[in-house]
């Protein structure tokens, strides 16, 4: 299924729910779908499952998901894990939406990570909203997560060998040392980027999350979804500016403590593509806008 995307979902913490809740309502135009004791699940609203939950305390990732579209998808990554030797549970509680879903943490950073099944399976379609409170407005989908390991070598070769992601790109330092990895579940460029703690700069060991991407359909809707964001107090941190390793991007710190991006033109790759290997120095320049400013090395 060329061009599916594989990113499901996420939960990130948030410093105060309400308040960020009142932005992913009023500025990102989120559907919520339901709510537990602690944790509020939403929607981009185009099919029935949720993009993003938050619960409130501290700021960062929680864990995020991939979708696998086959049961047989879904138990080939447990056979793998089986077959590596990789701690995993099968999740009995499982979150709103979700059929089956498999939890492991990541060897290197600790996130936890999920293999999940849904009971909406249909790919949405942009001209049809299944939840009829979904603003025009709306991102698409959730698009994909960028996060940090002490041991990025070895938390890139886990995707690879254990996982059997595709390894699309790798961006290094000047005296070859790995900085940022972009690995790929599905035909997209990257569901996941994980970069270098020791360069990126990160200071926080608990939540690794570097932002949390949402897709646009294209470049005019991301700068509608720019200008309801701006309109409500909340400064761009960097961009727009083309990426040299594919999409058109925009960050930003939300209201709730976190970086998200509104992504939009994200490549796509064949299931045998290599990866490509540049420096950070030129792939951090993009194809073009300004170099990022000093607060993009923050995590949070």
């Amino acid at each position: 299924m060329a061009g599916v995307r594989k990113f499901e979902h996420a939960v990130l913490r948030v410093n105060d729910i309400e308040k960020a809740l009142s932005f992913y309502r009023e500025g990102l135009g989120l559907v919520e779908i339901t709510r537990t004791d602690d944790t509020v699940y939403l929607g981009c609203g185009l099919d029935r499952n949720y993009d993003l939950a938050v619960k409130e305390g501290g700021t960062g990732l929680d864990h995020f998901a991939i979708r696998c579209d086959t049961e047989e998808e879904f138990d080939s990554y447990k056979r793998n894990l089986k077959d590596n030797h990789v701690d995993y549970e099968m999740l009995d509680n499982l979150e709103p939406g979700e059929k089956r879903a498999i939890r492991l943490k990541l060897p290197s950073s600790k996130i936890a990570m999920e293999f999940v099944m849904v009971k909406d399976s249909q790919y949405q379609r942009d001209n049809i909203a299944v939840m009829p409170s979904r603003s025009p407005i709306a991102p698409a989908d959730a698009d994909h997560i960028n996060i940090f390991a002490p041991d990025l070598i070895g938390e890139t070769e886990f995707f690879q060998k254990v996982l059997g992601f595709g390894l699309s790109d790798v961006l290094t330092t000047d005296s070859g040392k790995w900085g940022i990895t972009f690995v790929r579940a599905g035909d997209f460029q990257h569901e996941i980027a994980i970069g270098d703690v020791a360069i990126v700069g990160d200071k926080n060991p608990a939540y690794r999350l570097h932002h949390y991407a949402w897709n646009a359909v294209s470049f005019e809707h991301m700068k509608f979804l720019i200008d309801r964001t701006t309109s409500m107090g909340v400064p761009m941190e960097y961009g727009p500016t083309r990426q040299q390793v594919g999409n058109l991007s925009v960050y930003f710190w939300e209201p709730g403590g976190n970086r998200f991006e509104f992504s939009t033109e994200m490549a796509i790759l064949g299931e045998g593509t290599p990866p490509k290997i540049g420096t950070i120095k030129e792939g951090m320049a993009f194809g073009w806008g300004i170099r990022p400013p000093e607060s993009f090395r923050k995590g949070t």
